[in-house]
């Protein structure tokens, strides 16, 4: 108690008098509950109830770890207990996810202020959901339903609005997406993200690939709650989505029923993710981000040019110098290295492949399978703990087995 009190003072101290009304508040609210959380204690024995607080501030996130907790309560791993959750207040990345989660998961901003409660006293930590993170190291994805669902209304007002801009679910469709520095800084603007901006894509990249999609009868929706800059080209079949009539609402359902995502490495294809939508994956970095876990999923990592030698690193060099961890862009600058986006000509070649492996027309060579093999014998040296079932992009390999040496 004495912690908590000392930290609502330090917090005032550093704002202004006039938060004190609410931090009184705040601080009078969590000493009311008290008394659930000591019934709550009593009932342990007979029935746990658990806390969780669902990363809703960030859409990767939001996706993916609900609907990991929800797989693994599928499979028993969790001990039986009543769990209740609550989100963040301040900010939410997408109202029509949470909205969805709502009706699946016990929700309630009052757990906010039990969760509060319950760290006052001692063995709070058995009344805390163990949240897992965005990575399905134990692939239950693959092997499990997905949980979110579209209610009957929310399909037919997909629906309406696609139709009041001409088009029709009839047609196939693909969400792209490149990830750029503009969502974090116009939503999060009270950090400083440069340092994540070494995972970031350009959109420019993604325009052959995207007329290739159209000219094979896709619709291409491009994606992004906030990006840099609009399409410089819209070939036909494709829409600049993000810049035109974007909503929280169309995100989400774009996403969840697409044919596949295709794009940079971002939070935004986790929601594909969530919902079993195939993705084919650019501009990954570092390594140890890149999800292996669903059996038709591709991806192409960023290049890694070392200057001083005027080359790329290769595969077991990024392992063994641990670059494959480096998990920010100042890191890289000690050891003289640049990292390298992939080119159009590679983003191109992996959208073709994905859409050709989905529709059942890719015909691999020996020669694709064992440079896939040689990948990940490297990758599952250093990586015993994944399961990897995806598939690095067959066309990047055959153009860069020097990396493979």
């Amino acid at each position: 108690m004495e912690y908590i009190i000392k930290r609502q003072f330090e917090k005032t101290a550093s704002g202004s008098l006039r938060i004190l009304p609410g931090k009184i508040l705040r601080l009078a609210s969590i000493v009311a509950v008290l008394p659930i959380i000591l019934a709550i204690r009593l009932m342990r024995p007979v029935v746990l109830v658990r806390f969780g607080k669902l990363p809703n501030t960030r859409i990767g996130g939001f996706a993916t770890c609900p609907e990991l907790y929800l797989c693994e309560r599928d499979k028993k791993m969790h001990k039986r207990s009543l769990d209740f959750f609550c989100c963040h207040k301040n900010k939410n990345a997408n109202s029509q996810l949470k909205r969805m989660w709502a009706r699946i998961l016990p929700m309630s901003d009052f757990v906010n202020l039990l969760m509060a409660a319950n760290k006052l006293l001692p063995g709070h930590e058995r009344h805390v959901i163990p949240m897992p993170d965005e990575n399905d190291f134990q692939g239950l994805l693959a092997v499990s339903r997905p949980h979110l669902w579209f209610t009957k209304d929310e399909e037919n007002l997909g629906a309406k609005m696609l139709r009041e801009q001409g088009i029709s679910l009839d047609k196939r469709f693909i969400c792209l997406a490149a990830r750029d520095s503009a969502y974090l800084k116009t939503t999060h603007g009270e950090t400083d993200w440069s340092y994540h901006d070494y995972r970031d894509a350009n959109i420019d990249d993604y325009i052959l690939a995207a007329e290739e999609l159209g000219k094979r009868k896709y619709i291409v929706f491009r994606m992004g709650a906030v990006v840099a800059k609009p399409l410089a080209i819209c070939p036909p079949g494709v829409i600049d989505y993000a810049t035109t009539f974007r909503s929280d609402f169309l995100d989400i359902f774009l996403l969840g029923k697409c044919h596949f995502f295709f794009g940079a490495h971002s939070g935004i294809n986790s929601v594909s993710m969530a919902f079993r939508r195939p993705k084919a994956v650019t501009d990954v970095i570092p390594l140890y981000s890149v999800h292996t876990w669903m059996p038709d999923d591709l991806f192409i990592p960023k290049k890694i040019w070392l200057k001083k030698e005027s080359r790329f690193l290769t595969f077991c060099e990024i392992f063994d110098l641990g670059v494959w961890k480096f998990s920010q862009g100042e890191h890289y600058t000690p050891y003289g290295l640049e990292i390298v986006n992939n080119t159009p000509e590679e983003v191109l070649a992996l959208a073709g492949e994905m859409d050709e492996r989905l529709n059942g027309t890719w015909q691999t060579t020996e020669e694709d399978e064992n440079l896939q093999k040689s990948f990940w014998v490297i990758f599952n040296k250093h990586q015993s703990y994944r399961n990897p079932v995806s598939r690095i992009g067959a066309a990047f390999l055959r153009q860069n087995q020097e990396l493979l040496k």
